[in-house]
């Protein structure tokens, strides 16, 4: 039986059992529980991938991820405790080597290409999560840069000509 808690969560599954091996573990931070569950239900769908934990703030997510190891994030922008973008920073400071993917109802270029430059891999709509979230995941597990395609090429544009802000960013480390 699923069970879900409205702050953090270590999820279980009745498909997928400690006994059986598991997929990339991917860390779900976002702060409407139905969201979570959705986003949870679609990931353990997928044979290489398994939801093991949940956040509901800025502040239950850095202790999740302490606490319960996993191989992807995937972080709203609007949190409480703190903002996404501050998140992701506060994150990679303590674990460097997480991927995370950004999956936010903004869909301004502007909050992509501040997601990248905080140290995201990836940024995704929510109106188009449903198809691509999935294959986004992949992408930024594999150490690749993922765009929703609305935002490519204003961001290659918007990249190409500024670059300030984080100097580990990944998408600064590709252009340059």
């Amino acid at each position: 039986m699923r069970r879900f808690q409205h702050d953090t969560t270590k999820i279980e599954s009745e498909r997928k059992t400690s006994s059986e091996p598991h997929g990339s573990r991917v860390l779900i931070v976002d702060n409407h529980p139905l969201f979570r569950h959705g986003l949870a239900t679609l990931i353990n769908a997928e044979p290489d991938l398994v939801a093991c934990c949940e956040a509901a703030s800025a502040p239950s997510a850095l202790e999740t991820m302490r606490t319960c190891r996993s191989d992807v994030a995937v972080l709203d922008i609007p949190l409480p405790g703190m903002r996404g973008l501050e998140l992701i920073k506060a994150m990679k400071g303590e674990q460097p080597d997480l991927p995370i993917l950004m999956l936010s109802r903004h869909d301004d270029s502007l909050y992509a290409l501040r997601a990248l430059r905080a140290g995201a891999l990836g940024y995704v709509t929510k109106r188009e999560a449903l198809t691509n979230v999935l294959l986004a995941l992949r992408e930024v597990l594999n150490g690749e840069i993922y765009l929703s395609s609305s935002f490519s090429e204003r961001l290659i544009f918007q990249a190409t000509h500024y670059f300030g802000g984080n100097s580990d960013s990944p998408l600064k480390q590709a252009l340059q």
